[in-house]
């Protein structure tokens, strides 16, 4: 257990810091409804809507009135499927890119392997560590919105967050290990981070394809299956986990042969 003590007094200011600056981005949309509810009507979305769709035709736009005819399916548009995969892409990325590049540049890395801890085990303290730091920002900073919500006298639905996150959390995981994996493969943190800018950003491409945009990681993160009452994405929360799983796998195979 020492190695994964260690490697969580080496995360937790990153899980402190992610889980304020997100908590503040999500109590933001609280802050923002009053405003929201006097400058965007449900006929004003329609409106834009409808202008959106004759200016841009070659992107699929969000259905907008439904994103502003209630508080839970405006704090569900704003949150699950707008701000938070948005920032978790970016923490995601600041975050696993020097896990084993940075120790590898400084030099850390060897003395880890010098000790009697097997690859396994370092490989995992940093992956699950990680990941439990996560779980953790992505479940506080959405579910403050409950008591948030019961302040300003605004019912909360509760399942319907916890199902947008029972859909998005694998997608923030599987991305999680492929930047994780790019931190195996490279000595320096920069070029870590912008292999996996590169890789997500290719990853992508099916949102902009209208025959394939439903395909999209992106767009599952979204969720707005669930806004539309439909249910998960089951085979695409699996497809996440085997992904999660074999990155994981290549992680530790490049990180054996680089210790040998």
């Amino acid at each position: 257990m020492g190695i994964f003590y260690k490697e969580w007094l080496e995360s937790k200011w990153k899980l402190i810091t992610g889980t304020i600056v997100f908590t503040v981005l999500s109590l933001l949309n609280v802050i923002m409804y009053p405003w929201i509810q006097t400058f965007m009507t449900p006929d004003m979305a329609r409106l834009m809507e409808s202008m959106m769709r004759e200016m841009i035709p070659f992107i699929e736009v969000p259905a907008l009135v439904p994103a502003f005819d209630s508080w839970n399916s405006y704090l569900y548009g704003s949150w699950i499927s707008k701000t938070l995969y948005q920032s978790m892409i970016v923490y995601i990325i600041l975050v696993a890119s020097p896990l084993f590049a940075g120790e590898e540049n400084k030099g850390t890395l060897e003395f880890l392997w010098s000790k009697p801890i097997s690859t396994l085990k370092i490989v995992s303290a940093k992956y699950f560590v990680n990941v439990s730091g996560l779980l953790i920002i992505a479940l506080i900073s959405t579910f403050i919105l409950y008591p948030a919500s019961l302040i300003i006298g605004e019912k909360f639905d509760v399942s319907l967050f916890a199902l947008g996150l029972v859909q998005a959390i694998p997608g923030f995981v599987m991305l999680f290990s492929i930047a994780f994996m790019m931190s195996t493969l490279f000595k320096d943190s920069i070029k870590a981070m912008v292999s996996s800018i590169i890789l997500f950003s290719i990853m992508s491409v099916p949102s902009f394809l209208p025959e394939f945009r439903h395909l999209s990681i992106f767009r599952i993160f979204q969720g707005f299956n669930l806004l539309a009452n439909e249910s998960l994405m089951w085979s695409a929360i699996l497809i996440f986990v085997f992904v999660s799983a074999v990155f994981f796998t290549l992680s530790y195979y490049v990180s054996s042969r680089k210790e040998s």
